[in-house]
């Protein structure tokens, strides 16, 4: 399967997600093939806007009908065909600035063998590196469905918090053990039900 960047339906058979629990404030908007970096007095007005908009739909008993959102990040592509949790793991920390590695470093901190990687190696690594920096956000890995699977994408990407996923079905994938994959961004319409994730495949 070529590797690359791409939109899928999100209808994938989902085995592991990592994603964020808690809260941060944003340090710029990412959208696909562009990134426009904005000063904390611009965050703080777009944040004011928007707490206001939510206010003016709830009061109107309103839904809003699209959301989205995207952070930059490039795919690695996996350098041997057990790497794909130490490549996911290298496009993760890169994305949050926890550092750049290559395969073969975060492997060794990851204790990944010719077996592959575990999903609870991968949280508990990046979580190691996120608790050296003054990031107070956490990964948590849990077990969901693929029904759950919009509720957690939203929850962390609208952070700017991208996900891991270990996944044993996908359009074109599957795989018994399962394949490590990141997800950057999504575009849900909730009015025509039209949803899609963007995820980077090493």
């Amino acid at each position: 399967m070529k590797k690359r960047s791409r939109i899928i339906p999100v209808l994938c058979t989902l085995l592991v997600a990592t994603f964020l629990f808690g809260t941060v404030s944003a340090t710029n908007i990412s959208m696909i093939g562009n990134t426009v970096t904005l000063t904390q007095e611009e965050l703080e007005h777009i944040s004011e806007c928007n707490a206001l908009i939510e206010q003016q739909l709830a009061r109107d008993n309103l839904t809003r009908a699209i959301y989205n959102n995207y952070l930059s990040m490039s795919v690695i592509t996996q350098e041997n065909g057990y790497y794909c949790g130490p490549a996911t793991a290298c496009m993760v920390a890169k994305t949050l600035g926890l550092g750049t590695y290559t395969q073969k470093e975060m492997a060794s901190l990851l204790g990944t063998t010719t077996s592959g990687t575990s999903g609870a190696q991968i949280c508990n690594t990046l979580n190691s590196l996120l608790s050296k920096t003054s990031d107070t956000r956490r990964f948590q890995r849990v077990t969901i469905s693929s029904a759950a699977l919009e509720t957690s994408v939203r929850s962390s990407l609208r952070n700017d918090f991208p996900l891991t996923l270990n996944v044993k079905e996908m359009p074109n994938y599957t795989s018994g053990s399962g394949h490590f994959i990141a997800v950057k961004g999504y575009y849900f319409n909730t009015s025509t039900d039209f949803k899609t994730i963007t995820i980077c495949d090493p």
